[in-house]
């Protein structure tokens, strides 16, 4: 298992890593738009930068099921602005959006793979939205158990 922890903590970095790429890609198109753009949509592009996360893997990982929002977001801009998408300065910086979509879809596939293996390998539904897992279930059926058998011993007594 450790072998697969490192294998799977691995590829997730480099997710992180190639979504920050992306990110930091689209701040610098928007950059360069900025005097060529609406500011509508320099707006909305930065807000969008802005939503997206900027994190290390630790903080990542807290922020891993917030994928499929950023997700949505990023997917909701392209569509609003995608009729400009031929003009000077709308192009490149739609260019990077669709880039940044792509990779939090990667991202997602990649973290979905591993709930899976981590969920065959131990039985548990680590990550899964309100899964409890094994243990927990085994220790909750172990308080149980022990309470009943108080209460049944301070009967008898």
């Amino acid at each position: 298992m450790p072998e697969n922890h490192d294998h799977y903590k691995s590829r997730i970095i480099h997710h992180v890593q190639r979504i920050d790429q992306a990110r930091n890609e689209l701040a610098e198109s928007i950059k360069w738009a900025q005097h060529e753009v609406s500011p509508q949509f320099l707006k909305d592009a930065s807000a969008l930068v802005d939503l997206l996360p900027d994190l290390s893997y630790e903080g990542f990982m807290e922020y891993m099921r917030e994928i499929p929002y950023y997700i949505k977001r990023t997917k909701e801009f392209i569509i609003k602005w995608d009729e400009k998408g031929s003009s000077l300065g709308y192009s490149d910086v739609l260019r990077c959006a669709r880039k940044c979509g792509q990779e939090l879809r990667s991202t997602q596939g990649a973290l979905d793979e591993t709930r899976e293996v981590v969920s065959d390998i131990t039985g548990s539904t680590w990550g899964k939205g309100l899964g409890i897992s094994l243990l927990s279930v085994i220790t909750l059926a172990g308080i149980v158990l022990f309470f009943t058998i108080v209460v049944i011993l301070s009967l008898m007594g």
